[in-house]
């Protein structure tokens, strides 16, 4: 019975630092000047989501991704942004969830793009409500040859972790 209590210490703690790194990630990358496209970023905490899933699951990932979520628009954005974030977060963390349970581990860049691929694509469905107008969509393929390059970006980040520091995070916290 202890030895299961003190695991869940330990994944919570794991959670929360993952919390805190994935909202101080997104501030730092707030600074970062826009890289040239509209609406474009690299979205570099979702490189925390990926290894929250990889290492706690989807429904603590999916905790950690609502936090800051909602952490980082309270303090640094607006109801818009919230539900821009929001609806993409969510399409992006759907199929995280479900490409990370088909694919190995040693494809975690392969979860980014599409993860990337249809973040873009809740936020062109949020735009499209909040504007109710359907034009948004021609954006799109713009949207997804960015998707590409950054998911890959954030999905190399993560697998360079991953291998650095997962065993080490598995042993301590898992």
């Amino acid at each position: 019975m202890y030895k299961g209590i003190k695991a869940n210490y330990k994944r919570l703690c794991l959670a929360a630092l993952f919390l805190a790194l994935s909202i101080a990630i997104f501030v730092l990358e707030s600074f970062i000047p826009p890289i040239g496209i509209p609406g474009a970023k690299l979205g570099l905490s979702n490189i925390i989501t990926l290894l929250a899933l990889v290492y706690l699951g989807v429904r603590l990932s999916a905790c950690i991704l609502f936090l800051r979520i909602l952490i980082t628009a309270l303090f640094c954005g607006t109801v818009v942004s919230f539900v821009f974030s929001l609806l993409g977060g969510v399409f992006a963390f759907i199929i995280m969830s479900v490409m990370i349970k088909l694919l190995p581990n040693k494809l975690i860049w392969a979860t980014s793009v599409m993860g990337a691929v249809f973040h873009n694509i809740g936020q062109l469905l949020a735009a499209t409500i909040m504007i109710n107008n359907m034009s948004v969509w021609y954006y799109l393929p713009v949207l997804t040859i960015t998707a590409l390059a950054t998911g890959v970006f954030t999905g190399i980040a993560a697998q360079v972790t991953d291998n650095r520091l997962g065993k080490i995070v598995r042993e301590k916290f898992c």
